[in-house]
This record gives C-alpha cells, sequence and structure tokens, in this order.
C-alpha cells in the first residue's frame, strides 16, 4: 500500500553463507499445541476482562478431546507437558480426573466458579505421532459441572514442517535445515520483532521426500522464525479505501 509519492516499508533481507557456520542447531525446539473451543457462553460469570466463551460442558459423562501433534522427536527422552483449564459453573467442589491415551495422568480438584489449571509432566514417550485422546471425566457427582477453557500440550518439535509451514524458535549464530517442504518455494522470515521483520534467504535443496532449506540464525539471542511455502500466502478478499468522517468538525450536524 502506497500513500503519497513514497512506497511504504519493505521486509528486509538477509543472506548469510552457510558455509561459514560455526555450530548446528540441536534437532527439535520447544513446541505447544492448543484446544481452546468456544461454543458455550456463561451469561452469570463475574470475571472481569477474562471472557465468558467456554469450550464444552463437563459434567456426568466424560469428555473426550483429539489432540494433533505432528513431527515428535523420538531422540528426546526427556518430559512433555499437559495443561487442563476448567471454569467451574455449579457452587459445589470439582474433582476431575485426566487421562491421556486412557491413561490416568492427574486430576484437577477445586471449588465453586473458579478458574483452575492442572499442569501435568508427562514423558515424551507418552505422547503418540498423530491423533492423541485426552479425556477428561467428573468425579464429583451430579452437581459437579465444569466448562473446558482450553487444553495445551507442549512437546518437543524436530525441525520439520508441518504441512508445508512451521512457526519455531531457535538460538542465534546457529546453523538450521528445516526439512518436510513439498516445493522448493521456501520463505524464512524473522519475526522476533514484530515491527521489525526480516526474511532470511537460506539454500533450497532436493531430499528424497520433499525439500530443504538451510540457512544462519542471526544475533546471540533466541530467534522466532516462521517458514512457509508459497502455497501458504493468503490473499485479502479485496481492498477498500476508508472514507473519513467528518463528525469532529466543529459545525451544525
Amino acid at each position: 500500500l502506497v500513500e503519497g509519492d513514497h512506497p511504504g516499508s519493505r521486509i528486509k533481507t538477509q543472506k548469510v553463507d552457510v558455509g561459514t557456520t560455526l555450530e548446528p542447531a540441536s534437532s527439535s525446539f520447544r513446541f505447544a499445541v492448543e484446544l481452546k473451543e468456544r461454543t458455550v457462553y456463561f451469561p452469570a460469570l463475574k470475571n472481569g476482562k477474562a471472557g465468558n466463551f467456554f469450550g464444552s460442558v463437563l459434567a456426568t459423562d466424560p469428555v473426550d478431546l483429539v489432540m494433533p501433534l505432528l513431527n515428535l522427536d523420538a531422540s528426546f527422552s526427556g518430559e512433555a507437558f499437559l495443561e487442563v483449564a476448567l471454569q467451574g459453573v455449579t457452587n459445589a467442589g470439582h474433582r476431575v480426573k485426566i487421562l491421556l491415551n486412557d491413561i490416568e495422568v492427574g486430576e484437577l480438584v477445586f471449588d465453586g466458579q473458579a478458574h483452575e489449571l492442572a499442569k501435568v509432566t508427562i514423558p515424551q514417550s507418552d505422547l503418540l505421532e498423530g491423533a492423541n485422546l485426552v479425556t477428561l471425566a467428573s468425579e464429583g457427582g451430579e452437581t459437579d459441572v465444569t466448562l473446558i477453557d482450553y487444553i495445551r500440550i507442549t512437546y518437543r518439535h524436530t525441525y520439520t514442517a508441518d504441512n508445508d509451514a512451521l512457526k519455531f524458535t531457535v538460538p542465534g549464530g546457529k546453523t538450521l535445515s528445516l526439512k518436510g517442504f513439498t516445493n522448493p518455494n521456501i520463505r524464512v522470515v524473522d519475526i522476533t520483532k514484530p515491527g521489525a521483520v526480516f526474511e532470511i534467504l537460506g539454500l533450497t535443496e532436493p531430499q528424497e521426500t520433499g525439500y530443504r532449506v538451510t540457512f544462519k540464525v542471526l544475533g546471540d539471542e533466541t530467534r522466532t522464525l516462521m517458514a512457509f511455502t508459497d502455497s501458504k500466502v493468503k490473499e485479502p478478499a479485496g481492498i477498500v479505501a476508508n472514507e473519513l468522517s467528518a463528525w469532529h468538525r466543529q459545525q451544525p450536524g
């Protein structure tokens, strides 16, 4: 978009010779998948600016929710995290059992119309590539009614694109090869500072299946980047100029 006689800001590009880099990045990074449905409105809840929209109602029947996890780092032997946030509906005690892939991993206990969060530590080896089933079961009887706010799983994700796109973090000064793309038209954009994004030009190479891009991350602090193919670039449905109102003028209406 241009206003006046001069063009606006453009995304700058940085090209770094990957052959001069010193140290490769690790094989994976921390990645979170969140399910945050908004299907139920709770008008009587007085919770300030927190919002009154929630997901499924959890009462006498258990609720099953599917969490898709892609490109798990199978070599990582550490821990992953499962977070469950609930909003109390009834002014009774709440006791909710948390199961992951049919195995009980935790419990959330609280009273009344409070908003509570359980963060459960689990071995990453307990997670499945693809669909993972999170089951919540109310244990407090008919008066135990809650609403599901969100469910989040944080795990180690390999540097592999999910459906031709990936938002990821990587330490500065490292060399990184990002694989799993279906076509060679790959762009890597540093979005650490949203007001000053820039594109990193890397080396794109074919693999046995798909393509990968190799590049060096600038700086010495952890950076947030987004990589995607041209098929993921969105286009606006339309652009219309805004005609300013005259309400501010000091004259009779």
